[in-house]
């Protein structure tokens, strides 16, 4: 039997499994700062939809420089940490990223929250599968954000409003 998809119920044929790149490790070895805190544990499983990549990228490659502004004005220490990525997840057909912020530089943290909450509207109209345009689908119980074609090979819905 071919493994499940991670966006839905259907099987994913062997070259679609092939092509699978771990989309988390890939994040984590480009933008050392942004994870350098991340612990991933069997409560916190996180991922970063294939088609939702490019986002997530473009959010860690505007928060490292913000990040080490931040550790210069004030290093992180055992009590105060600093940036941490909590999880990375899909819900509800959004894209999540959860994180915490221990620092005295008010200014940096608004700059972080804004890219982070601009990246996640960014997901709400963007194929997690694919990339390209997208809008929020059902299949079952299930939420997504698909693109048309996407939609259609996964006998998805558009949700109505």
């Amino acid at each position: 039997m071919s493994p499940i998809s991670k966006f839905d119920n259907a099987p994913m044929n062997d070259q679609e499994t092939k092509t699978q790149p771990d989309t988390l490790d890939i994040l984590i070895e480009r933008y050392p700062i942004v994870f350098k805190n991340f612990s991933e544990n069997d409560m916190f499983i996180s991922n970063v939809p294939p088609g939702w990549f490019n986002i997530v990228d473009e959010m860690c490659q505007k928060l490292s420089p913000l990040i080490e502004e931040s550790y210069a004005k004030y290093p992180p220490s055992e009590d105060s940490p600093g940036f941490s990525v909590l999880q990375i997840k899909e819900k509800f057909g959004g894209l999540r990223f959860y994180w915490l912020m221990n620092s005295k530089d008010e200014d940096v943290y608004e700059k972080i929250r804004e890219i982070i909450d601009e990246c996640e509207t960014k997901a709400e109209v963007t194929c997690q599968v694919t990339g390209n345009p997208g809008k929020l689908c059902k299949n079952g119980r299930w939420l997504y954000t698909l693109s048309e074609e996407t939609m259609k090979a996964y006998s998805a819905t558009p949700v109505t409003k």
